[in-house]
């Protein structure tokens, strides 16, 4: 992308890319499309990148988990009553 270009612009034409690279059966995963479109950014969008350190990747990371385990939780405990109920 170049500076002054229409971030939608890009957004288009990037996608227009990987629909075509799709139809190719070349699937492109969609985190390798995040990557490319990251470096793809001149250098006036560094601060998005600060805005994407590691501590807030962690954090994201802590955040899935934490729900997951409430999942989990939530069917081991459903699980649990369900067999209570038919126990007596």
């Amino acid at each position: 992308m170049k500076d002054g270009q229409l971030v939608q612009d890009h957004l288009r034409h990037m996608k227009k890319i990987s629909d075509e690279l799709a139809a190719l059966e070349s699937v492109v995963a969609e985190e390798e499309q995040v990557v490319a479109l990251l470096i793809s950014l001149p250098p006036s969008y560094t601060t998005l990148g600060d805005d994407l350190n590691l501590k807030f990747v962690q954090q994201a990371l802590i955040n899935e988990e934490q729900k997951r385990l409430v999942v989990k939780e939530a069917m081991v405990t459903g699980s649990r009553d369900r067999l209570s109920t038919t126990d007596g």
